[in-house]
């Protein structure tokens, strides 16, 4: 039976490895020493994206391959690279070679498991033989540079095939950095001016400028040098192994290290030597040091962050290091500051969560530490308090809440502000305001927190709980219903529901006995609500009574006994209730007043105030208080001497209805009706001196009946009727006459309504009655 190997291979292209392992292992179960079988098994289980990939089987399977007659030269190349044992890898790669002497995979691998002392014959008969590739010669070129065998390893570099451009480039700065360290310096100098010239993408990275640097100091020209170093950014990152994939690696460690510290030795610009220990500690920082190494590194980098304080490549390579030693406050601190410096350039980092990851690992302490920290900066910095308010405070708010740490998380909430918070944290900030008391403020997140993420059964619980501590029970029960329905499995919002409804029933019965209770109440009599009512007058701001046993005769102004009676029938009828789970700081009784009566209670307040004014003013109705007003026989004798009988009664009536007014303080009518006395007097008065018009002060005639009370002062001052003093005061109040006019009174700010005013018209309607 043919092999199927194009089956086997398609399923393997495909990926089908399930069904590539059944067909095998079937093939296997028939024929155990199948060669080909057995590579298609190792080929299988060394498959990285095989699920079930087993180095173990594969390793088998292909000892199984190499085993038999018929062999593959992949199995020998397999089992060479996890073979740990030098010796035993270069006898697996000769035995191969035995069967492919002319493997170049095979003789590559052996060429670079070689000791020194053989390598180089060994690559010279292959040479000889014909045996040829890039990867040989890169083995060879790398081997020959680390040996200090320089011309060896440019002649090496010659024989390397040219597949890509910057092969090329590769080859020359490695050929440059041979020709430096030969000591041709001119000619290193050359060509790598050259290579810059030419690299403006920076493939090289910047390890021509840095062999380039050395040749000049070299030579003595040392503006130039920092000429050339002047053209490596202040904050990059230089790889100090360059690497031309699969196998082609220059590393200029030693020359960089050596350019730098040159450089450092000529420097005398404290910006320059941050540049030159920030340089210094960026590359180093990607490798694996000591302990005192990182140090150092560290301290080169710290140097660079004060001194390059616009750069923040430093502050996050400074992160990176806290983080690796565990020194998560700090880590934090930086990262802040690249959001305070440079959020917009870093904004992608800064909002991804692997940024914050290390706050997941941090304890309370340092926590704690980091809300500090940003709470403080908030506060420098308000204007920023967008960019603050992304990943970072999402990570940080879910930690504190993790350490139950609420009034912490309303502290940074109040910092930054109701719209500044992001959705993905408006439950943990809604839930700690709730359990520091604030309900309102928590309510308010709740309702934010279902508008931007939708309602959830644990929002609605929460407002539910909220709103039975408002007393809101009907409300409270709705939102437990609600978070029922939205998770049937929810056990606390069944809890909260099945308890809200029975306490509703509880009170509404309460309030159906406190509603009766009220009803009686009305229907007691005078003395009974007088009593209570006066007993009420001791409530505190909160509506609590306290009231000892001895004391209760007093507050209630009966005997002992009857006092007793009392209060035993106002807590039997409900009128009140003895309390006994209060806060007070006090052993004696403790009582409320049924909530129903308390309204009752001050309606008859209200309506006792009402009828204290109405019988204060019928008090003030009297003769006595009308003599003492000047309203007496000599006042009402001294109108007979108008002749006008109609007038005369007319007049008799309004100075009855002005001392009415101003016994029951209507102040504004007695105000018109004095205006309107005065007015009536001087006109009778002026007519019956026979004078019917008169020439008025701006030297127009006018008819004396159509003049208002300002022309009738007028009139009678000029003919002597009344005395200076008397026209002045009743110039006075003038506009008195016509605050009839419902507009009168917003309009002049002068007329102002008042006892004073009242009684200052009525003294000048006496003053004018007894002189006219």
């Amino acid at each position: 039976m043919k092999f199927p190997s194009e089956q086997i291979e398609l399923l393997l292209q495909e990926k089908n490895f399930d069904e590539a392992e059944r067909l095998l292992l079937d093939i296997r179960k028939k024929d155990k020493n199948n060669s080909a079988n057995n590579y298609y098994l190792g080929l299988l289980y060394s498959n990285y994206s095989n699920p079930n990939e087993s180095e173990e089987k594969a390793k088998e399977y292909f000892i199984d391959v190499i085993s038999s007659e018929y062999v593959y030269e992949y199995a020998y190349i397999y089992l060479e690279q996890r073979e740990k044992n030098k010796n035993k890898s270069i006898r697996l790669l000769e035995a191969g070679l035995k069967v492919f002497p002319n493997s170049i995979g095979l003789n590559e691998r052996l060429l670079y498991q070689l000791d020194s002392e053989i390598k180089e014959e060994f690559y010279k008969k292959l040479m000889a033989n014909g045996i040829s590739s890039n990867e040989l010669h890169y083995v060879m070129v790398d081997y020959y540079y680390r040996n200090g065998k320089y011309i060896e390893a440019i002649d090496a570099s010659k024989e390397i095939i040219i597949k890509f451009e910057n092969d090329k480039l590769f080859i020359d700065l490695h050929n440059s950095y041979c020709l430096y360290r030969m000591g041709e310096i001119a000619t290193a100098s050359e060509n790598l001016i050259n290579l810059i010239n030419i690299d403006l993408k920076h493939d090289l990275d910047y390890a021509p400028h840095i062999a380039l640097i050395l040749c000049y100091l070299h030579e003595n020209k040392n503006k130039n040098a920092f000429e050339i170093f002047g053209e490596i950014p202040e904050d990059h990152e230089i790889d100090i192994n360059i690497m031309s994939y699969p196998h082609f690696i220059i590393n200029f460690e030693t020359e960089f290290n050596d350019a730098l510290l040159k450089l450092e030795m000529l420097n005398s610009d404290r910006l320059l030597l941050a540049k030159l220990k920030g340089l210094r500690g960026l590359s180093q920082s990607s490798y694996q040091h000591n302990k005192a190494q990182e140090k150092k590194i560290i301290k080169d980098l710290e140097f660079a962050q004060k001194h390059l304080k616009n750069n923040l490549t430093y502050t996050q390579k400074l992160k990176e290091f806290a983080e690796l030693s565990n020194k998560s406050l700090e880590a934090f601190k930086f990262a802040i500051y690249t959001i305070r410096h440079g959020y917009e350039k870093y904004k992608e980092d800064l909002e991804s969560k692997y940024y914050w990851e290390f706050i997941s690992d941090c304890n309370e302490d340092e926590i704690l530490g980091m809300k500090e920290s940003l709470i403080q900066v908030l506060r420098e910095v308000a204007y920023l308090k967008d960019d603050f308010s992304g990943e970072m405070l999402t990570q940080l708010i879910e930690r504190l809440f993790d350490f139950e740490k609420f009034k912490d998380i309303t502290e940074i909430a109040e910092e930054l502000g109701y719209k500044k918070l992001n959705k993905y944290i408006l439950f943990e900030v809604a839930y700690s305001y709730s359990k520091i008391g604030e309900i309102e403020l928590s309510k308010q997140y709740y309702e934010r927190y279902e508008e931007e993420n939708g309602k959830t059964n644990a929002s609605s619980n929460n407002i539910g709980v909220i709103f039975e501590k408002m007393g809101l029970l009907y409300e409270a029960q709705e939102r437990y219903k609600m978070a029922m329905e939205l998770d049937p499995q929810d056990n606390t919002a069944s809890e909260n529901y099945r308890s809200t409804t029975k306490l509703i029933g509880e009170k509404e019965h309460e309030q159906e006995v406190l509603m009766k209770a009220a009803h009686q109440f009305l229907n007691e009599n005078a003395w009974i609500k007088g009593k209570l009512f006066s007993f009420s007058k001791y409530q505190d701001n909160k509506g609590f009574i306290i009231c000892s046993y001895k004391k209760l005769p007093n507050l209630l102004n009966v005997s002992e006994i009857k006092a007793n009676e009392l209060m035993k029938s106002f807590l039997e009828n409900k009128y009140l209730f003895k309390i006994t789970d209060h806060n007070l700081n006090t052993t004696s009784s403790v009582y409320r007043i049924n909530s129903d009566i308390a309204l009752i209670l001050m309606d008859l307040e209200k309506e006792g105030e009402k009828e204290s004014d109405l019988i204060e003013i019928a008090e003030n109705i009297t003769l006595s208080s009308f003599r003492n007003l000047g309203y007496d026989e000599k006042l009402i004798s001294a109108l007979d001497k108008i002749s006008n009988p109609v007038l005369k009664g007319m007049l008799e009536r309004d100075l009855n209805e002005n001392v009415f007014s101003l016994s029951t303080k209507s102040f504004k009518s007695a105000l018109i009706l004095s205006g309107s006395i005065i007015e009536a007097i001087l006109l009778d008065h002026i007519l019956a001196k026979n004078i019917t018009q008169y020439t008025m002060e701006n030297g127009r005639n006018k008819r004396v009946a159509q003049m208002d009370l300002n022309e009738l002062l007028y009139v009678s001052n000029q003919e002597n009727f009344i005395d200076i003093q008397l026209y002045y005061l009743s110039h006075a109040i003038r506009g008195f006459r016509n605050l009839i006019h419902p507009g009168v009174e917003q309009r002049k700010r002068a007329v102002i309504v008042n006892e004073e005013n009242a009684m200052l018209a009525w003294s000048i309607v006496k003053k004018v009655i007894h002189e006219i």
